[in-house]
């Protein structure tokens, strides 16, 4: 008798250690901030970003996506502007002109040296690439008036180098410059292999070559500027140096350039809904929600996530961007996460999940014990007569501990099935009018 109440217990037990193992625990929603209303990679931004992933660390129930991802896809910063150095280069190509017509060489050599500087910076460059030639044009044209023959070799050699095939106008050379820059051009050609995440329209020093991963295969041996460009990205660049004993290879990320539109964004209209789609795109599956942060007057902000997977958008929790404040604008944004659904008592608890199953379990548990009693039966039965009397008790015993432990597990399974399909109506329908 003992022997079968150690089994059913036993048994029971395992059962519920099994169910309770295998039952689903999902983890922390994880969460990305998004700040808008102002330059989102400007210093004062990412202060605020740093104070609400703080915030949300300790009281928003979240885990964090990637801080550096985060701010690389949505505080990207702008790349340094070219067009005030271009101005400044073409202000100062015009004068060297003017003083090589007017043969003042040093003006003019000086005047185009301030112009290699102003240029350096952005050579290969697509919006660069007119201006830098007409420097090598001029530079060129001033160096054979000044017979500086070593001057106009290595400028021979860069032009061939960064703009094969495009001839300089013929009316700033000499006739045998242009043989010269013909043997100029560095021997052979050697391949850029360009890949780019997000994939888009490839150059290599303004020239085309159509959308990565591609090979330009016709480049002279030497340095050159590589850019990729891709949509909704600012364009990505590099500037390296080839020769003809390999292939290299060039991969570059073009970083997202939602961060203009974010910065443009204002307190008192409604984030545009292309925008929105868009920084849903962009944070895909890395995120859960969208926690978005707006910086108003002061130390005034404003917060609401947005979530990813299914159409929830929280209130609008007003308050001060100081580390106390961000704490409870969370608080409240977690609160309104955890909130039971409209005509909902609730989410049905993991605990009842647990139960129903181990209870189940057990009242399977019952009835296969109640149906080995059957076969003891059976057997005593089948016996009769060919077993001595101790026998037989001992196996009457066994038969009705197996019948008394399978009832005791059936009772308790339907006990437990019934107390918590009563919990679970019960709070169905504690919120319905």
């Amino acid at each position: 008798m003992r022997r079968a109440f150690a089994t059913v217990v036993l048994v029971f037990s395992t059962t519920l250690a099994v169910v309770a193992g295998a039952a689903p625990s999902p983890g922390p929603p994880k969460a990305t901030v998004v700040i808008y209303g102002q330059d989102p990679s400007a210093g004062p931004a990412e202060e605020l970003r740093a104070l609400v992933r703080t915030a949300l660390t300790s009281e928003g129930g979240v885990t964090l996506v990637d801080a550096e991802w985060e701010r690389s896809t949505f505080a990207s910063p702008r790349p340094a502007s070219w067009q005030g150095s271009l101005q400044k280069a073409q202000r100062l190509l015009a004068k060297a002109e003017t003083d090589l017509r007017e043969f003042d060489l040093k003006s003019a050599e000086a005047n185009i040296a301030q112009v290699a500087q102003s240029l350096e910076p952005y050579l290969g460059l697509r919006e660069a690439v007119a201006i830098d030639r007409e420097r090598l044009h001029l530079a060129v044209a001033i160096g054979h008036a000044q017979r500086n023959e070593p001057e106009i070799d290595r400028l021979l050699a860069e032009y061939a180098t960064r703009y094969p095939g495009l001839a300089p106008p013929e009316k700033k050379w000499p006739p045998d410059l242009f043989k010269r820059l013909e043997n100029a051009a560095p021997k052979g050609k050697t391949k850029i292999e360009i890949s780019a995440v997000p994939a888009g329209a490839a150059f290599v020093d303004g020239r085309p070559y159509g959308n990565t991963p591609v090979v330009a295969s016709d480049v002279p041996p030497g340095r050159h500027r590589v850019e990729v460009e891709a949509p909704g990205c600012f364009p990505a660049q590099v500037v390296v140096d080839t020769n003809g004993l390999s292939p290299t290879p060039v991969a570059l990320q073009p970083l997202p350039s939602v961060s203009l539109a974010l910065a443009r964004a204002k307190a008192e209209v409604p984030l545009d809904p292309a925008l929105l789609a868009e920084l849903r795109r962009l944070a895909g599956g890395q995120a859960d929600y969208l926690v978005l942060v707006l910086k108003k007057k002061g130390t005034a902000v404003e917060l609401r996530a947005i979530a990813q997977k299914v159409d929830d958008e929280s209130p609008r929790y007003a308050g001060d961007a100081t580390p106390a404040g961000l704490r409870l604008l969370v608080g409240q944004w977690r609160s309104y996460r955890e909130r039971p659904p409209p005509g909902d008592g609730g989410p049905v608890p993991t605990w009842a999940f647990v139960g129903a199953g181990a209870s189940a379990a057990a009242v399977g548990a019952g009835v296969l014990l109640r149906l080995v009693a059957v076969g003891t039966e059976n057997e005593l039965q089948r016996r009769e007569g060919a077993m001595t009397q101790s026998e037989a008790y001992d196996l009457h015993d066994r038969a009705g501990a197996q019948a008394l432990g399978g009832s005791i597990l059936m009772g308790v399974g339907l006990i437990a099935l019934g107390g918590i399909a009563s919990y679970v109506v019960f709070n169905l329908q504690e919120d319905e009018p």
